[in-house]
């Protein structure tokens, strides 16, 4: 667009008119002799856009490959296709929404059949399964205040709340069927309240227990599906004793009406027929109402002895502690290759080693990071990465491009940078786990007999906590993802928009770039929505005018509004690199 003087957003005349220019410069041989081409086009549509807009950009889009299928077809040429990382998240977010009303309405009928076989009421079956309907739309409308999005945790909730808030209301509704049916209703309400009342509200409050716990985990599942439990137990026993309770009082069946006849004599469904047999035997009595004496001093001897039985398991939970970890003083730890002989049959060497430097159950804080880089091999070195993983892995070096069982990264370095020191009161935690450190060499001349006699890493630790614990965010292209740059283009621009996962505000104390050889330039938007739509409020560091040769870990200065990140901003990182050195495509 830009080599032909188009605006972007561009129309849709004159994005054909580009396409017409750029698919040449996509042209790739198949391994049988044939040609392909791609384009790779820059939308205007958001990653945090709602279904809907996906959905819609989407059939735009086939609709525009359809055109040109056609016309592709007339001039026999094989067809093409449109792909985009956000149709698939567009398809899975269509395919859960999809499941979560299917199993709703397969576990509301199955409710309903078991309801009716074991009730035998239809009117009763009709107001529970009312109820139940209720308290399934109001928490998912709590979690649409919550501003959550359809996903597996709130997928898989959604799917089990028809069975699980259905409990209490079976217990009132039989509780009331099993009253007299001579009675009026309010009696037979009321009856069931004095009868279940009281175990309902226990079960309920051992399961908000239960939750609570849940809510106090570490891991974001459990405390979700705490939150999840303790709203709604809450639902479901607010609207039992409350909108239930009032409808079975104004409402509910009295005598035989709405009861279904048991097929088989055997069955004995008649419960007056029940009731008059055991007048005619003598076998009824009336139970007394407990006097407020009586209900008070069983509601003082249940506290107490859950207020013991809890005291005592709480005990025994503060007495037993596991023995606090044996953690030395380290002031300096290394992870270093040492006599590692660098291939000579390739230029890229990616070589792993496992360390088991930090004790198990210990947590340290790097305030410094300095490279250590053996004279011999500082022209050949390319990058380290320190990074832990959660299983023992070789200590002898091993190929490793893509950093197996990586659970992040702690710290690394690329050519240019030097030692990074964090300032007064900030620290990097490290521990937990093993570490590994990837080593890539670049034998640009494929010199044999190199050896890397010792480079890696080092790392200044101390026990004590700083007063700011960091930790990073990588944005960019995975080094397996899918990032083709064509040759001979000066100016190849591509973007990727990320939307971190956050809990609260972020401060962006430093930022770090790197775009390989080919790169010339990396530069961010921070994108946050407000009143009037998306808006570009800043960035999180750019380095226009990127050099290989040159990388390093940039510190903001303390206090810099635009470098914090709110819940719900897109980062997008923009890189351009310049190809016209190469005669094939780089990926």
């Amino acid at each position: 667009l830009s080599e032909l003087g188009l605006p972007f957003p561009a129309s849709r005349e004159d994005f054909e008119s580009a396409t017409q220019v750029a698919w040449p410069a996509g042209l790739r041989h198949r391994h049988d002799g044939g040609m392909w081409s791609t384009i790779y086009v820059a939308g205007t549509l958001e990653v945090e856009s709602s279904v809907a807009d996906m959905r819609k950009h989407y059939d735009r889009w086939q609709e525009f490959m359809e055109t040109w299928n056609e016309k592709a077809a007339s001039r026999g040429v094989a067809i093409g296709f449109q792909t985009s990382g956000l149709w698939r998240r567009m398809s899975t977010i269509e395919n859960m929404s999809i499941s979560v009303i299917v199993a709703v309405f397969i576990s509301t009928a199955f409710v309903a059949v078991m309801l009716a076989a074991t009730l035998r009421n239809f009117v009763i079956v009709g107001m529970v399964l009312l109820h139940v309907i209720g308290v399934c739309l109001a928490l998912v409308s709590v979690l649409v205040l919550e501003g959550r999005n359809l996903g597996i945790l709130e997928s898989v909730s959604v799917t089990l709340l028809v069975g699980l808030s259905v409990d209490y209301f079976s217990h009132f509704a039989n509780a009331y069927l099993d009253e007299s049916s001579a009675k009026p209703r309010e009696k037979r309400t009321l009856a069931a309240i004095m009868n279940l009342g009281g175990p309902v509200m226990y079960g309920a409050a051992t399961s908000l227990v239960s939750g609570i716990f849940l809510c106090a985990g570490k891991i974001t599942f459990f405390s979700a599906m705490g939150g999840f439990v303790i709203t709604m137990i809450s639902l479901s026993l607010f609207a039992t004793l409350c909108p239930f309770v009032a409808t079975l009082y104004y409402y509910g069946p009295e005598a035989q009406f709405g009861e279904i006849s048991c097929p088989r004599r055997c069955c004995s469904c008649d419960r007056q027929r029940e009731e008059e047999i055991a007048e005619s035997n003598g076998v009824g009595f009336d139970l007394q109402p407990p006097s407020r004496k009586t209900r008070l001093l069983t509601l003082a001897i249940s506290v107490f002895i859950l207020a013991i039985g809890g005291g005592v398991r709480l005990g025994l939970t503060c007495s037993v502690r596991d023995p606090e970890p044996d953690c030395p003083e380290m002031s300096e730890v290394e992870f270093t290759f040492e006599e590692y002989t660098i291939p000579g049959d390739e230029t890229d060497t990616y070589r792993c080693r496992g360390f088991d430097k930090i004790p198990p159950a210990c947590t340290y804080y790097v305030t410094e990071v300095s490279p250590i880089i053996d004279d011999d091999v500082k022209d050949v070195v390319h990058h380290m990465i320190l990074f832990p993983v959660g299983v023992e892995q070789s200590t002898c070096p091993f190929t490793c491009f893509d950093m197996p069982e990586a659970r992040g990264v702690d710290f690394g370095w690329a050519v240019g940078m030097g030692s990074v020191r964090w300032p007064a009161g900030m620290a990097y935690a490290m521990g937990g786990y093993r570490q590994t450190l990837q080593m890539h060499y670049f034998n640009w001349d494929m010199r044999e007999g190199r050896v890397d006699r010792r480079s890696g890493l080092r790392a200044s630790i101390t026990k004590e906590k700083p007063r700011n614990v960091l930790t990073q965010i990588n944005v960019g292209v995975h080094p397996l993802g899918d990032l083709y740059i064509p040759a001979g283009l000066p100016n190849a621009s591509f973007h990727l928009d990320c939307a971190p996962d956050l809990r609260g505000p972020v401060t962006v104390q430093a930022f770090a770039t790197h775009a390989h050889r080919l790169g010339i330039s990396v530069v961010t938007q921070l994108h946050r929505r407000g009143a009037n739509g998306t808006e570009v409020v800043g960035d999180v560091g750019s380095t226009p005018n990127y050099n290989f040769n040159y990388q390093k870990v940039e510190l903001f200065p303390a206090g810099d509004a635009e470098r914090r990140l709110l819940p719900g901003d897109v980062v997008r990182v923009q890189c351009t690199y310049d190809s016209t050195g190469r005669t094939h495509e780089t990926y």
